[in-house]
């Protein structure tokens, strides 16, 4: 699986967003991020409760759910996690179209597909 990211993504250092995979963990290696999401991110790991609720649930409901204790964590979360889910979206897309086309085109009577 990592190879096939790095296929797509060639200049992402995917080791700088393990902190949006699993809050939990300590993270020396979180780069990028503003002093105040910082901050945030070093006391992230001492809210047990938070640990609980990301433990126990679905983690893609969890930064949402954080958004009012950790504003600035969360909207950088969000930003990196955006680039995923609109990179599927654009990818699911291409492959419908390719599919409709390649039937539309595999039956026997040949029409103007404008």
């Amino acid at each position: 699986m990592n190879k096939h990211f790095s296929s797509y993504f060639t200049d992402v250092d995917t080791v700088a967003w393990d902190w949006v995979r699993d809050p939990f963990v300590a993270h020396s290696s979180a780069r990028g991020l503003s002093g105040k999401a910082e901050e945030e991110l070093l006391e992230l790991p001492c809210d047990g409760t938070q640990r609980i609720r990301f433990r126990q649930g679905v983690h893609v409901d969890f930064w949402p759910s954080v958004q009012q204790e950790y504003p600035e964590l969360v909207v950088t979360a969000m930003k990196i996690l955006f680039i995923f889910l609109t990179m599927y979206l654009c990818e699911a897309s291409f492959s419908a179209l390719t599919a409709m086309k390649t039937n539309y085109r595999a039956r026997m009577h040949v029409e103007n597909d404008a």
